[in-house]
Order: structure tokens, then C-alpha cells, then sequence
């Protein structure tokens, strides 16, 4: 009998160490193929950069209000409970100081990408899914079109970029209501308030943010556009790749930025 269950016990985790490899030999090859396609000339480099420019638009223009609302909320609720708990302690400045740090180096990026996934990236995995079902990337292929360059390339950029500058703007909102309501609340003097995020953020901070969000947004735009690529069957297979995408796009932020958190805290 316990000769029986240790042998079903090596299988199962012999079972899930081969598809744990296999996932990481998938995302490799993926990659490898990513980088082939970004060296390789292309002769529709003109419609490439079209696409990419409808792609920084949808996702930084017009995702506009929707972050800006997000931020302002952040601002204010974050800046209104922290300060009333802290106020008991006399930790006041200390708050101060949290919320600059967390917002610039850690929630802004990871937040302006979460928003990108939730608003841009499941539209991206929709309509690449509808492309490959309707047979256009079929077509395409036939033609000789590299299927990653007309439909993966062009989007990661147009994301990465969009998502960087959202990243700047999400800060910039964030801090600035924090800082209003401090001084509407009377927390704090808007000067005293900006003395103590100076004296917490070096110059460079928000440039890496903004570099931490361009990649989340370069990741997730990836994902989505290759699980999209990957649709096969019929239409369920387009609400199937959405939740698919939204589902990966996530916890590849959840878990790339928990790392680097360890890494740079």
C-alpha cells in the first residue's frame, strides 16, 4: 500500500516536473522566435509602424481618463487612511515618505500595467484570435508575411511606449492629489510635502519606472498577442483567448513584480 502511493506520488510530480519544463522550453523557443522575427527585414515595415501607431494610441490616449481617475482615487484614499492611522503614532512624515516610494517605484508601474492589461491587452488577444479564425493569418502566411511581425512585433511597441508614458502620468497624478489633499486636510504644507518626496526619490526614480512599465506593458502585450495567435476551433475560441490572456498577462505582472521588489527593496 505505501509502496503504491509513493510510486502514484513520484508520477504526479514527476508529471508536473516534464510539463514545467515543457512551459519553459515553450516560452524560450517563443522568445527565440520573437528575436528572429524583430532582425529579420520585413518589406511591410511601413504597415508595421501603422499598426504600432494605432496601437500607442488606443492604449495611451485614449486610456486617458480611466488612469487619471484610477490615480486620483489612489491619491486621495491612500493619502486620507494612511495619514489617520499614522497622525495616532506621530508617523505622519513617515507616510510621506511610503507613499512617494511605493507609488513611484512600485504601485505606479505595476497599477498603469494592470489597467493596460484590463483595458488594451484583452482587446489585442480578441482581435489577433478573430484574425486567426477568420483565416486572415492564414492568408497572410501564404503569402509569405511573418505572422510575429505583422501581429506581435508592432503591438509590443506600441504598448511598451504607451505603457511607460502612462506609468509618468499615473505617478504624476497620484502624487499631486496626495499632495493637495494634504494640504487641504492640513497634513501637511505643499512645500513640506515636496521637501519630504525629494528627500526620498532620487532623480532617476521615475525614468526606471517608467522603463518597469514599458516592460510590463511589452510582456503583456506578448502574451496576449501569442495566445491570440494560438486560437483554433470556432468563436468560443475568441472569449476563451481573452480570459487566457487576461488571466497569464496578470500573474506575469503579480509575480515579475514581487521579484523585483525582493531584488531592489
Amino acid at each position: 500500500m505505501v509502496t503504491d502511493a509513493l510510486v502514484v506520488l513520484i508520477h504526479a510530480i514527476a508529471t508536473r516536473a516534464r510539463a514545467a519544463v515543457g512551459a519553459v522550453l515553450s516560452v524560450v523557443a517563443a522568445i527565440g522566435r520573437l528575436v528572429r522575427s524583430a532582425a529579420a527585414p520585413s518589406s511591410a515595415g511601413w504597415l508595421m509602424r501603422r499598426v504600432a501607431l494605432q496601437q500607442l494610441r488606443f492604449t495611451a490616449v485614449q486610456a486617458i481618463p480611466l488612469v487619471a481617475a484610477v490615480a486620483a482615487c489612489l491619491g486621495a484614499t491612500v493619502t486620507l487612511e494612511a495619514h489617520a492611522r499614522a497622525a495616532q503614532l506621530g508617523l505622519s512624515e513617515t507616510v510621506a515618505r511610503t507613499l512617494g516610494v511605493l507609488v513611484v517605484r512600485d504601485a505606479g508601474p505595476l497599477l498603469a500595467a494592470v489597467i493596460v492589461t484590463a483595458r488594451s491587452c484583452t482587446a489585442i488577444a480578441a482581435d489577433v484570435a478573430t484574425s486567426r479564425l477568420l483565416g486572415e493569418t492564414d492568408a497572410l502566411a501564404g503569402m509569405g508575411v511573418d505572422l510575429v511581425q505583422f501581429y506581435v512585433i508592432p503591438r509590443i511597441i506600441g504598448v511598451a511606449i504607451a505603457t511607460a508614458l502612462l506609468t509618468v502620468y499615473f505617478v504624476a497624478i497620484t502624487l499631486a492629489v496626495a499632495v493637495a489633499i494634504a494640504s487641504l486636510r492640513h497634513i501637511a504644507t505643499i512645500a513640506a510635502y515636496t521637501d519630504t518626496l525629494r528627500g526620498v526619490l532620487r532623480p532617476d526614480d521615475l525614468f526606471w519606472s517608467a522603463v518597469r512599465g514599458g516592460a510590463f506593458g511589452a510582456g503583456v502585450a506578448w502574451l496576449s498577442s501569442a495566445v491570440g495567435l494560438r486560437a483554433r476551433g470556432g468563436q468560443a475560441d475568441v472569449p476563451r483567448a481573452v480570459t487566457h490572456a487576461a488571466v497569464r498577462s496578470i500573474m506575469l505582472l503579480a509575480i515579475t513584480s514581487a521579484v523585483l521588489v525582493a531584488i531592489w527593496s
